[in-house]
């Protein structure tokens, strides 16, 4: 579902784009793509308030599509665009929904979703080099849309961000904040030059795209992700300084290639990232998308002021981004995320808090059952062969341990330590 969905946002953005400097001008497309980043997070938003109409959502998307791809008419195009973005936002906040419980549970999560993420690009690549005909892509989003109305919602326990996850989740935010300001620099201006046929955005070396995302999977991986944000960090750092070659054409490939790899270290962060915190605060929904309002946002914003000022001297755009990659070191030194500390395996995490809060055999067995499964008290009283009120004098006594009062509390505060 991810590799289909990634595919199908990557493809309307760009021949939304692509539209927009045939309909209107060149210069028009930084403000489309704009437009285009607040209508799907606007579709990231509604899934965090409203989680439960994802089939809503494939339908627009499916009856919104054939305007946004073919219609001539500049007014029919924008809206029917505004409706497909917002859709496929709104898809999206559902597809990183379900990565949440993917990720907590296997551990080659990265490696699965940098593969899926990087098979979707490089079928982007071939569908926009061989100049497959529209009714192909039509196809695929009836496809995808046909999958997506048969899935179901997901479940979720809280809405609620507690109180143990806002550090993290401020940093992430600002980590991502930073990242997508670097990376909209090279954006802006690389989109520019695609709509006037300088350059071409899905040129061979869109392939570094698919690379990063691999890349970055595998390294998400290795020792429980320990160094992911420190080479994610060296990699930004790699791409600023290829800014450098911006002021002779000879060295445009140079610099796409150095910013695509970079694009994928920075989707699979704010991808995975905001999906393991999600996990860890009961799959929340207002967390597992967050990522790409962020990024969103902060592009938006980023590529208007730069659109608006015209501000394409690359020397300013060096010194603005070594002093971002200065910010972003400082944030990750100082929260003490630039090389992860080990994490908890399940059983060492469960034996953790059975030690701390002085469980008892059976009480662990109930722990168990409360914070790791979605069985109800019937369901758990079955499974553990006792009665309902048997069950029920265990799960009084772990909240009087804990100083919890709910399930959602005491399950909260399991994934806290």
């Amino acid at each position: 579902m991810f590799s289909l969905y990634f595919f199908v946002f990557l493809l309307v953005e760009s021949i939304i784009n692509h539209n927009a400097a045939i309909l209107l001008s060149a210069n028009a497309v930084n403000y489309i793509y704009i437009v285009g980043l607040l209508f799907g997070v606007v579709g990231y938003l509604i899934y965090g308030c409203y989680p439960n109409y994802h089939r809503v959502a494939f339908i627009v998307t499916l009856v919104s599509i054939f305007p946004t791809i073919e219609a001539n008419n500049v007014y029919i195009n924008l809206i029917s665009s505004c409706f497909s973005l917002t859709a496929i936002g709104y898809i999206g906040g559902y597809v990183h929904h379900l990565l949440a419980r993917y990720v907590v549970e296997d551990d080659n999560a990265g490696k699965r979703i940098g593969i899926a993420a990087g098979i979707a690009v490089a079928f982007q690549f071939l569908y926009q080099n061989f100049n497959a005909p529209s009714w192909l892509l039509m196809i695929i989003v009836s496809v995808f849309c046909m999958l997506g109305f048969e899935s179901k919602p997901i479940e979720q326990f809280n809405t609620k961000i507690e109180c143990c996850c806002h550090n993290n989740l401020k940093v992430l935010m600002l980590a991502v904040f930073i990242m997508s300001v670097i990376l909209s620099f090279n954006d802006s201006l690389m989109a520019y030059l695609d709509a006037n046929n300088d350059v071409s955005l899905f040129s061979a070396v869109r392939l570094f795209y698919c690379l990063g995302l691999i890349l970055s999977g595998i390294i998400y991986d290795i020792d429980e992700h320990k160094y992911f944000n420190l080479v994610t960090l060296c990699v930004m750092f790699l791409s600023v300084v290829s800014a450098c070659f911006l002021t002779d054409p000879m060295f445009y490939n140079l610099n796409m290639s150095l910013m695509y790899f970079y694009s994928g270290f920075y989707v699979m962060f704010l991808t995975i990232g905001f999906a393991d915190l999600s996990a860890n605060q009961t799959y929340n929904p207002r967390i597992s998308g967050l990522g790409r309002i962020v990024r969103g946002i902060s592009s938006s914003v980023t590529i208007g002021i730069l659109s608006l000022t015209n501000l394409n001297n690359p020397l300013i755009i060096i010194i603005l981004s070594c002093l971002l990659c200065i910010g972003l070191l400082l944030v990750f030194v100082r929260s003490g995320t630039l090389i992860e500390t080990r994490k908890f395996s399940k059983k060492e995490r469960l034996d953790q808090f059975v030690s701390t809060y002085h469980l008892t055999n059976k009480e662990t067995e109930v722990f168990d059952k409360l914070v790791n499964s979605e069985d109800n008290i019937q369901e758990i009283a079955s499974e553990l062969f006792i009665s309902k009120r048997v069950l029920e004098r265990h799960i009084s006594s772990i909240y009087n341990k804990t100083g919890t009062k709910t399930r959602v509390g005491l399950i909260n505060l399991y994934h806290s330590i």
